[in-house]
């Protein structure tokens, strides 16, 4: 089910298994990139995929060969997120 939330999170991730599998994705808004280009607040290649639309994962999985589950979530950045049922309970179901 789409939702909407301000948060922070990292762009342009990549993961060294292929296993990974992409959970929640999100399409940052062209406004998100109204700052000065620096190592840690964008740049022309993070620009150019807020330009183009592209989504970035925001919370994966992983099933590890040898048993076992793993699960990342970007957000969090602001408490009162916890407050969006959306986003609270897709993390609540993945600790689950």
């Amino acid at each position: 089910m789409p939702f909407s939330m301000l948060d922070e999170w990292y762009f342009n991730m990549r993961f060294r298994d292929e296993a990974v599998v992409d959970i929640l994705s999100a399409i940052a808004l062209e406004s998100t990139m109204k700052r000065r280009n620096d190592p840690r607040s964008g740049n022309d290649a993070v620009r150019k995929l807020v330009a183009d639309g592209v989504p970035q994962v925001v919370a994966w999985g992983y099933e590890r060969p040898g048993g076992g589950r793993g699960f990342g979530y970007m957000g969090g950045h602001f408490h009162k997120n916890w407050q969006n049922d959306n986003a609270r309970n897709l993390v609540l179901n993945a600790i689950e």
